[in-house]
């Protein structure tokens, strides 16, 4: 058979167990709480020094890159530019070089055309003057006994003569411009000019319009000065091929 709680009777004893339990009890409680608001407060610093730390960390190692970039990129810029620099130099050069060569082959190609022209002009003028000459002299063969004749056509081969004499001078001064004297060939050339110039004066002036004696085609003097000329002509020939051979190399 159950029994019934007794009914607990309050006495001064037991009041006053039951006040300083009660005390105790709320004291640690306070104490817990106070503990454990420090312990989450010092975690609360802890974690917010920690994340503080590893942003500082972040951010400094953030702005070491973003400067390494930088630097990197103004080192990349100036090798760029260097290099951009040099590029442009060198095809200044290339271009400077190419005009040269341009240039060089321009004026090659102009000598060469000149002097083709004067040689080739020269020549002709020579010939040119040798059938004068003698056309002066078959005319005034045909004329004798006329002196009328004689001296109509003596008047206008002597003027005739003169303008192709300055003309033959005016070529061949020409064309020691355009030599210089620094090739055997050159030297060949000048000299067959100067021999051309010298026997039209001497001979044909002096025994053809002078002494009226006509050319004799087959003779040794014309013979003669037709190999010099031939010659002439010959080695005109070779310098301008060797001309034209620089110009090509030139280029």
């Amino acid at each position: 058979m159950s029994t019934l709680p007794q009914k607990i009777v309050q006495t001064s004893e037991n009041t006053r167990y039951l006040f300083a339990s009660t005390d105790t009890t709320a004291i640690y409680s306070f104490a817990l709480a106070a503990f454990m608001g420090v312990i989450l407060a010092l975690i609360g610093v802890f974690l917010a020094w920690w994340y503080g730390k590893k942003s500082f960390d972040l951010t400094s190692k953030s702005f070491e890159i973003t400067v390494q970039q930088i630097l990197t990129s103004i080192d990349a810029a100036r090798d760029n530019t260097e290099k951009t620099f040099q590029m442009n130099l060198d095809l200044i050069q290339s271009q400077r070089e190419i005009q040269h060569k341009e240039l060089n082959f321009r004026y090659m190609h102009e000598w060469v055309q000149s002097f083709d022209n004067l040689s080739s002009g020269y020549l002709g003028e020579v010939y040119s003057f040798i059938k004068l000459i003698n056309s002066y002299v078959m005319r005034d063969e045909l004329a004798l006994g006329d002196i009328d004749k004689q001296w109509e056509n003596h008047v206008q081969t002597l003027d005739a003569i003169d303008l192709k004499l300055q003309g033959i001078s005016i070529l061949k001064f020409k064309l020691l411009l355009l030599l210089n004297k620094q090739s055997e060939l050159e030297i060949k050339i000048i000299d067959d000019l100067n021999f051309m110039d010298d026997w039209i004066r001497s001979e044909y002036i002096e025994n053809c319009f002078a002494h009226k004696i006509a050319i004799d085609w087959e003779g040794s003097a014309y013979m003669q000065f037709f190999s010099r000329v031939q010659q002439c002509k010959k080695n005109m020939i070779e310098f301008r091929l060797s001309k034209t051979s620089e110009q090509l190399d030139s280029f």
